[in-house]
């Protein structure tokens, strides 16, 4: 884990933040793209912590495009569901279902079985918020039958969140 992570970890966001920034000079400098695409990330979700959606909005959409321009699907698809999430916290549920079915598209593109899993839950909570339930629950299966297929540990409070909604939802 490197100094980045680790201050992000303590919650301490600036620290963070300035790490970024600087993993983000020297991977410009030196033409690291990968490096460009992961610091243009951190700094997105760093900002979403200090809830400055704009800057986290920003740089996850240069992270995207960073990604694009190198042939990293899986780290677009990391970035639009980081860009789903967004959206949904910041109340926008149509919009951050459209990044979590673009991310689950890039998932099943690249075969990454966890991206799936997640592009999958995400959906389900967003659509769970928008009353959508039945259609909540199918996604949630889809993606808790993937986390446990991968023995994901968040497989057991998907469980949780699936049976609570399935006993909250009228059986026709």
């Amino acid at each position: 884990m490197g100094w980045k992570q680790a201050y992000a970890d303590l919650g301490d966001t600036r620290h963070a933040i300035e790490f970024a920034e600087q993993q983000l000079v020297i991977a410009r400098e030196i033409g690291d793209r990968q490096g460009e695409g992961g610091a243009l990330h951190d700094l997105g979700n760093a900002y979403a912590d200090l809830r400055d959606w704009p800057k986290a909005i920003g740089f996850h959409e240069q992270a995207l495009a960073a990604l694009h321009r190198i042939g990293d699907r899986r780290g677009e698809g990391l970035a639009l569901g980081d860009l789903g999430s967004i959206f949904a916290q910041m109340g926008d549920t149509p919009k951050a279902i459209k990044f979590y079915e673009n991310a689950l598209t890039m998932a099943q593109e690249v075969g990454d079985q966890r991206g799936k899993s997640y592009a999958l839950w995400n959906a389900a909570l967003a659509l769970s918020h928008m009353g959508q339930r039945e259609e909540a629950i199918n996604r949630a299966e889809a993606a808790l039958k993937i986390l446990e297929d991968i023995e994901d540990p968040y497989a057991s409070k998907a469980r949780a969140v699936l049976a609570e909604w399935r006993t909250k939802t009228p059986q026709h």
